[in-house]
């Protein structure tokens, strides 16, 4: 038997609660996790079915990238470092081209070279074989357990009165291989005196035609209430067949009713539209108006009419929406950085405060192995083949409706993603014939595209808007802080240009931004200049919490007050708004802006050039260099950003999007 334990910090999460209900805030529903690491430590993870979950402990893996000549025969062998011991069991992914081929979960074959060096062998996927270009093999070896049961076992914690226990079970893809047992699950509760009781069982068939999931389970704990309770988490093998126990639990969490009487909490629900300008709302401008349904929802709401990006592209804007710290600080300047474990991500932060966190989110910037699922309880990924934006706004937010149906008796915080108006513009057929009878205001080049874009942006409108409405409908809203934003625009030739990414220009930074926050915040229109760093210190201030150390926004909430009560805002005046990129394609992109006043200044790191534009000049396309005050700005800023921690390429561990991105130019 392999006994692990877990040293979760279920004390410190007590004590935590205990804390905030003695600062008057309402008790939580969550009251111990099992996974509950050690501010700046990171809890295990696991993929399954492109969800990722906290799990208890995970299986040892480790990765291993392999050339495949063309040509090479479907019993293939390779060199294998000779730290690799025991057996082991392959699953991955083969790239030939662009074709990505699945590698059947299957057991070494272990041997030597003739000078003693090892070497193991596989049979490669049978499209892999012939003439044809040379292959990529990426596998994650996996060493299974040799002992006939495995069981993880938690630290003691307190059961409330009419606790339960939920968690996700699952079994690693390696658990997949030829001729392995089915797996007996089991939860068991051990109280004081060494007595313990089976609480659930369940058998998985380990070798299945369908992908590894996850499955939920809930566990009632009333006949515990009051005891202090040590969960066994075990596996065995079931039946007939070769054991391969590696079982997966998933952020197993004790839930328990808040104290009578006690104030509701406000859920949190963040929405995030890839790539909508500001622009492209009523509030914001729009010349078609594109998005009534969320113009309407608006009018209840808080709209910020001058919100600004600090990071042009998905990664680096999202942590900063995440983080309320700039790029040049958490690191995540590219697809395939992740922020260092002491950073402390909005997730985290409202997790270790008893809220239940959920994501739901498309292919691209916000991965997860990027660090974008710390803190969520499961964070849902709707990855496509090829790292094409093709927009999945329809699921996304199915998804999300359906999870709130299940969890409206819970209070949480769920982050909804799309990329539905994001190149490549590709509008529904029912859609592709709407506002061409509207004069276009871009320049000619990309008319048709913004047209497209604009059409995108009314599908996204008429699947968010009723998500919108179901959160009314089903008593949610007026106990839900909704924010409605994205991480940047979109430029249509204003600039010369097309996209997003090189320029620091109004159409690519200027955002919506829209607040419901019912019973805390009046309805209100906002024009003061603010940043999407101040809205990870808003959450934070509308559901009672302190905010985050070092964080570089500020609290809209006094802001939003002062509009709705016709009262000025002195905070507002002279307060700059930064905002960086640094990137490399054909030439490098390396840029700072700043604008406060009305006025901008954008410095050109690669050829130190700073273009200047007065208050008058809002779409900023009359350049000067007389600046000096915006640009002694930009240089305090540039010496006061400096990484957090150590900040590091990472390397995923899922070989499918292992050979994606390698495919794509983002990984060698």
């Amino acid at each position: 038997m392999i006994l692990l334990l877990v040293r979760a910090g279920a004390l410190a999460a007590l004590a935590a609660t205990a804390a905030a209900c003695s600062r008057g805030t309402p008790a939580y529903d969550e009251v111990v996790r099992l996974v509950a690491p050690a501010p700046g430590a990171l809890a295990p993870a696991y993929t399954l079915a492109d969800e990722t979950r906290p799990v208890l402990a995970a299986p040892r893996e480790r990765r291993l990238d392999i050339p495949v000549p063309a040509g090479a025969a479907a019993d293939y062998s390779f060199p294998l470092p000779e730290d690799f011991p025991g057996d082991l069991i392959a699953t991955g992914t083969l790239q030939r081209a662009r074709q990505m081929l699945p590698v059947a979960a299957q057991v070494l074959a272990r041997g030597r070279d003739a000078d003693g060096s090892p070497r193991a062998s596989l049979t490669l996927p049978a499209a892999a074989l012939g003439d044809g270009p040379a292959a990529t093999l990426t596998l994650m070896l996996t060493t299974p357990p040799t002992a006939a049961e495995v069981e993880v076992v938690a630290d003691p914690v307190a059961v409330p009165d009419g606790a339960r226990l939920e968690l996700a079970y699952g079994l690693s893809p390696a658990a997949n291989v030829a001729g392995a047992a089915p797996v007996a699950l089991e939860v068991a509760a051990e109280v004081e005196g060494g007595v313990t009781t089976p609480l659930w069982t369940a058998t998985v068939a380990a070798e299945r035609p369908e992908p590894p999931h996850w499955t939920e389970a809930t566990i009632p704990l009333a006949p515990f209430a009051g005891a202090s309770v040590r969960f066994h988490f075990r596996a065995r093998a079931a039946g007939d067949g070769k054991p391969v126990l590696l079982p997966l639990w998933a952020d197993p969490t004790i839930v328990a009713p808040a104290p009578a009487g006690a104030p509701r909490r406000r859920n949190v629900i963040l929405v995030s539209i890839d790539t909508l300008r500001a622009d492209r709302l009523a509030a914001g401008g729009a010349y078609r108006r594109p998005m009534p349904q969320i113009d309407a929802f608006a009018q209840s709401a808080v709209t910020f009419t001058n919100a600004w990006s600090v990071w042009p592209e998905t990664s680096g804007s999202h942590m900063s929406l995440f983080t309320s710290r700039y790029p040049s600080e958490h690191g995540v300047t590219s697809f395939i950085n992740a922020p260092p474990p002491t950073l402390e991500l909005l997730a985290e932060r409202l997790r270790r405060a008893g809220y239940l966190t959920r994501a739901f989110t498309e292919d691209g910037g916000v991965w997860a192995y990027a660090g974008f699922a710390r803190g969520f309880s499961a964070y849902a990924e709707r990855r496509s083949p090829d790292f094409v934006y093709r927009g999945e706004v329809d699921k996304v937010f199915a998804d999300g409706a359906r999870w709130v149906d299940a969890h409206r008796d819970r209070t949480f915080f769920l982050f909804l993603h799309t990329y539905q108006v994001h190149s490549p513009f590709s509008p529904p057929e029912g859609y592709r014939g709407l506002f061409k009878d509207i004069p276009p205001r871009e320049p000619p080049p990309l008319q048709e595209f913004a047209l497209q874009y604009d059409q995108e942006a009314r599908y996204a409108d008429d699947v968010i808007g009723p998500f919108l409405a179901h959160l009314a409908a089903i008593g949610i809203a007026e106990h839900s802080i909704v924010i409605v934003t994205s991480d940047h625009g979109e430029e249509f030739g204003e600039h010369g240009g097309f996209g997003h990414g090189r320029t620091l220009h109004e159409e690519v930074l200027r955002v919506p931004l829209v607040i419901a926050a019912p019973g805390l915040l009046a309805p209100a229109t906002v024009a003061v200049p603010v940043s999407l760093l101040d809205v990870a210190p808003t959450i934070l201030d509308l559901v009672g919490l302190a905010p985050t150390p070092g964080q570089r926004g500020t609290s809209l909430v006094e802001r939003a007050r002062a509009a709705a009560a016709g009262r000025p805002d002195p905070s507002a005046a002279g307060r700059p708004l930064f905002a960086e990129v640094d990137r490399v394609e054909r030439v490098p992109f390396r840029q700072v802006s700043v604008r406060r006043d009305g006025a901008t200044a954008i410095a050109d790191l690669a050829n130190g050039l700073t273009r200047c534009y007065r208050p008058d000049d809002r779409h900023e396309l009359r350049p000067d260099d007389t600046c000096p005050e915006l640009t002694a700005l930009i240089a305090a800023h540039r010496a006061a950003m400096a990484p957090i921690g150590s900040v590091a390429t990472q390397h995923p561990t899922d070989p499918e999007l292992i050979e994606k991105m390698r495919a794509l130019g983002y990984l060698e």
